[in-house]
């Protein structure tokens, strides 16, 4: 006699999917249908453990990368290296920033990220989406403090509209704090390092914006903080210039295109040195400006 076929359910032999990767999935599949950006199946779907780390360094007596360091020493999982290496530039005199990340161009589902709320994630998908956006198809090299303003623009602006189409997944309300939380933070890193650049008590200006962050990011979540909350020296304006220095010029730039496809197109524009890409925003923005009045 035929035995009868036994019934598995399929979550007993596949393991179900975690809320985050749920989200991923169709934040990779918008970036690739709506903005058109080449993404392979990687795309946050692959799972690591911990935080990556950062060390960013500035000479002691102005916000100023030496000539000798890049962007950013990066190390990986590796805090042991990231601390010797933090000891041995402060024995040189150097002002240093220690910081750690569960997001990066890599892509990966580093552990942290599944504590953040969805917002966050799709903030951090937009974010990095464009890194690897600059990466692709062989286009050339746009300013670095660009390529990371105009992260932080996509994953502030077009989270929106994907919170709009799954409302499921993202609140819209929690987008919208996300963004006013967020530019109040560039607003007070830009007009504090403009005050120590004109000369004002370095030191005081260091407190002020450590206690004004630390009330702001009370309440906040684990990103915020994980991506704000840190000591203040002039490494601290090293890595947050790279991010808000030119936000708000990119922001007239995003709305200015009236769609983040559009948006891509004129970055791809823009020449390689910061003054230059300055320049030709502020010429495109303008030309705007002289058609409205025409």
């Amino acid at each position: 006699m035929a035995s009868a076929a036994l019934f598995v359910p399929f979550s007993l032999w596949a393991e179900e999917k975690k809320p985050c990767e749920i989200v991923f999935d169709e934040l990779r599949k918008y970036i690739k249908t709506t903005l058109g950006i080449e993404l392979n199946d990687s795309f946050y779907s692959e799972w690591k453990e911990g935080y990556q780390h950062y060390v960013y360094v500035s000479e002691s007596t102005g916000i100023k990368r030496p000539t000798e360091e890049p962007y950013f020493r990066f190390f990986g999982s590796d805090i042991e290296k990231a601390k010797e290496a933090q000891i041995e530039l402060i024995a040189k005199g150097f002002h240093t920033m220690l910081y750690r990340t569960a997001a990066t161009s890599a892509a990966k589902i580093y552990s942290p990220l599944s504590t953040y709320p969805h917002h966050c994630l799709s903030f951090i998908a937009f974010h990095e989406s464009h890194h690897l956006h600059r990466k692709a198809g062989g286009r050339k090299a746009i300013p670095y403090s660009f390529e990371e303003a105009a992260g932080d623009v996509l994953g502030n602006y077009v989270s929106l509209h994907f919170a709009k189409q799954f409302p499921h997944l993202v609140d819209v309300k929690n987008v919208q704090h996300q963004i006013k939380i967020n530019e109040k933070l560039y607003k007070k890193i830009n007009a504090t390092r403009k005050k120590i650049d004109d000369g004002k008590d370095a030191s005081k200006s260091y407190k002020k914006l450590e206690n004004f962050i630390a009330r702001l990011l009370k309440k906040e979540d684990n990103f915020k903080k994980d991506r704000f909350l840190y000591p203040i020296n002039n490494a601290f304006f090293i890595r947050y210039g790279y991010y808000t220095a030119n936000y708000f010029l990119l922001k007239k730039l995003y709305f200015h295109a009236q769609s983040p496809v559009k948006f891509l197109a004129y970055l791809d524009t823009l020449p390689e040195t910061e003054t230059e890409a300055i320049a030709k925003v502020n010429s495109i923005l303008q030309e705007k400006i002289k058609e409205t009045k025409s």
